[in-house]
């Protein structure tokens, strides 16, 4: 089961007793298909490192290898906003073979993300105004 997006949203997990939900307080911005990055939140880590790129493949974090099973919880950590963190990855342009890419990351607090996102379209909107106010 693909997990939209690491932030706030809810992971879920089963236990005898019942089904539960967890919901993170820290966030590195991105959204994932199993370990294939789907997309890069603007104002977020992930998309400030600006190595990262949607398609790029999440190889290890902090050096334990992931999975499709396992990434969303390395991910996390101990979901403290301010940790950091390694990912290594493998840009998807550069193929299997290629060399992977240290990408050092710093967890944020999801509402930080979420505030960064508001200024960041903020800033796209401004810009499409100005493209429209030159062309007039």
């Amino acid at each position: 089961m693909a997990l939209p997006e690491v932030g706030r949203q809810q992971i879920p997990y089963e236990s005898s007793l019942e089904q539960r939900a967890f919901v993170s307080r820290s966030t590195v911005g991105l959204t994932l298909d199993g370990t294939t990055i789907t997309a890069l939140i603007p104002g977020g880590p992930g998309f400030n490192a600006e190595s990262l790129r949607v398609g790029d493949e999440i190889i290890s974090v902090d050096g334990r290898v992931v999975d499709d099973s396992s990434i969303v919880a390395a991910l996390l950590g101990r979901d403290e906003p301010g940790s950091a963190l390694v990912l290594r990855v493998r840009h998807a342009e550069d193929g299997a073979g290629a060399e992977l890419d240290e990408v050092p990351l710093q967890r944020v607090p999801v509402e930080r993300l979420g505030e960064r996102r508001r200024v960041a379209r903020l800033l796209q909107r401004l810009g499409e105004e100005a493209a429209l106010l030159v062309r007039t």
